[in-house]
């Protein structure tokens, strides 16, 4: 498939392995919930955090001065990703 956004052809980005602690999960009341070690700077943050399934995607969107952390309702085996634009793409 080709995407593209105001004309300009968007190409597929690949994911990188997280650097040791840059992440936890934990599971509690039916949610998975993931808490990031990011700045969370103007400068510096993550513009989202997704959980990738079989035929599910989730994705909560991370501002600035907020807290690097997202809570998803369990949906069963799933991979989990990061995206700032100082680390990129990175599956955690």
């Amino acid at each position: 498939a080709s995407v593209s956004c105001c004309s300009n052809t968007l190409e597929p980005l690949a994911s990188r392995n997280a650097p040791e602690g840059f992440a936890t999960k934990s599971y509690i009341d039916g949610c998975d919930i993931v808490e990031l070690k990011s700045p969370m700077t103007k400068d510096d943050h993550l513009l989202f955090v997704a959980t990738v399934g079989d035929d599910l995607v989730r994705i909560k969107r991370l501002y600035p001065e907020q807290e690097a952390r997202a809570e998803f309702p369990l949906q069963g085996p799933c991979k989990v990703y990061a995206f700032g634009r100082a680390c990129g793409l990175v599956e955690l």
